[in-house]
């Protein structure tokens, strides 16, 4: 999917309201919802405490839709991520992720 022309994003960003998980080195760090999903990365509501810093690595588990015989169904992914921003909203915080290989969004 091609960004639109005034977006510098390299991916069409996807409204998907999906669980996500984060870890890292094999700990549980937090779960959060996703507000929009790309090939290339995630935009995540994540609970508070969250203790990442941009540029972290975190492995991320998250349900993705796949096209199946019986209709659209969801798929959980597990992939490396990066992580590119962090934002407080409050109680939780806002989280853009960058996949270090594309998923496959339908």
């Amino acid at each position: 999917m091609a960004a639109t022309e005034g977006e510098k994003r390299r991916y069409e960003r996807r409204p998907l309201f999906r669980p996500l998980t984060l870890y890292r080195l094999g700990l549980r760090l937090s779960t959060g919802r996703t507000i929009n999903l790309s090939p290339g990365g995630a935009c995540v509501v994540m609970r508070k405490p969250l203790r990442l810093e941009v540029n972290d690595t975190v492995q991320v588990e998250v349900d993705v839709p796949r096209r199946g015989p019986s209709g659209l169904q969801f798929e959980q992914v597990a992939t490396q991520a990066r992580v590119r921003r962090i934002e407080d909203l409050g109680d939780e915080e806002c989280v853009a992720l960058e996949f270090f290989e594309e998923v496959d969004v339908v």
